[in-house]
């Protein structure tokens, strides 16, 4: 008897090994696609060949637990089925494909602002991401990429698959029309008021250009620079115009103290700062301000023994000596 243990262990085994095989090759995968929604839900349409002689195939589906499962043979004909886990046994009898079609919240995590979709599957899987999502990177890469209206897809080949993306992006060419307009709006009422933003005006034109040209990131970047450097354009004028009104109150006050001796070069630095800015050079007319007011507060009482009045000194005595020599 203790014999005959061996060759029935052995038996038992290799029946087993049947059941395994027999149990593995119930189906065959043909299909997987995956859809994202903004909620962080996923659309799974999963099809698979099935022997039309079995009574009932066990498939394998992806993150449990399945919403709102429907199952229908090749000819559309719905079948029924029960939910173990993973597992959905399917009364087959008679149907050679099986599709899968449900909703889960177990196939998206989100982390941050970022999502992701992640799959282990058996077959060549298209993941589809919400509209508008953001792409921001993949474990594997993909054999092709696309669009299907405003969405993007990617299809893999079988294996472990994670995309990652960024939802509630508004789109791009918005946003960069939204900059442009920003920018123009700004500029004209600066220019209404008097300032000269000749320059900023023709970066605006640039990145008018960058967006019909369909180059909106680079649009959006140059309408926000634009909206920066006029600003920046429309304070150095005001600056400007604070440093030209204090030079001219420091000449104003130097000419009634009769400090004279220094203002010919303040005013004529403050004309300069005056012309400068009426050409919307701001930076030049500041500088030149500043320079008119620290040579206003400087300036000093001229003496009599200034360069002029030594002048006219010498001048009478060389004319003093000429008559004293004409009389001799």
């Amino acid at each position: 008897m203790r014999r005959a243990q061996p060759a029935l262990m052995i038996c038992v085994f290799m029946l087993l090994m049947l059941s395994v095989k027999y149990s593995s090759a119930e189906y065959t995968p043909v299909d997987l696609s995956l859809s994202t929604f903004s909620d962080g839900t996923t659309k799974v349409e999963y099809q698979v060949e099935c022997d039309p002689e079995k009574l009932r195939v066990n498939v394998a589906l992806f993150g449990p637990p399945f919403i709102n499962l429907v199952i229908y043979d090749e000819e559309g004909y719905p079948l029924g089925s029960s939910t173990d886990g993973h597992y959905v046994t399917v009364d087959s009898l008679g149907a050679s494909e099986l599709r899968f079609t449900y909703l889960t919240y177990n196939l998206t995590f989100f982390d941050g602002a970022i999502w992701s979709v992640n799959v282990t599957s058996p077959v060549e899987t298209s993941i589809v991401l919400p509209k508008r999502a953001a792409f921001f990177d993949m474990s594997i890469i993909p054999i092709n990429i696309g669009t299907i209206g405003e969405k993007q897809y990617f299809l893999f080949e079988p294996g472990g698959i994670a995309v990652y993306y960024i939802l509630g992006l508004p789109r791009l060419d918005e946003e960069a029309d939204s900059s442009i307009m920003k920018a123009e709006s700004y500029i004209s009422v600066k220019e209404a008021e008097g300032y000269i933003l000749t320059g900023a005006r023709e970066l605006l034109s640039q990145a008018q250009e960058l967006f019909d040209e369909g180059q909106y990131l680079e649009a959006k970047n140059n309408a926000d620079d634009v909206l920066g450097i006029a600003v920046s354009i429309q304070e150095n004028a005001y600056a400007a115009l604070v440093e030209m009104q204090k030079a001219e109150n420091a000449v104003d006050e130097a000419e009634a103290e009769g400090r004279t001796d220094g203002l010919i070069e303040s005013r004529l630095n403050l004309n300069n700062s005056r012309d400068y800015y009426e050409e919307g050079k701001y930076q030049q007319a500041k500088i030149s301000a500043q320079h008119a007011y620290e040579q206003a507060i400087s300036a000093k009482e001229s003496s009599e023994f200034s360069i002029p009045y030594i002048g006219i000194l010498v001048l009478g005595v060389i004319s003093a000596a000429g008559i004293y020599l004409k009389k001799r």
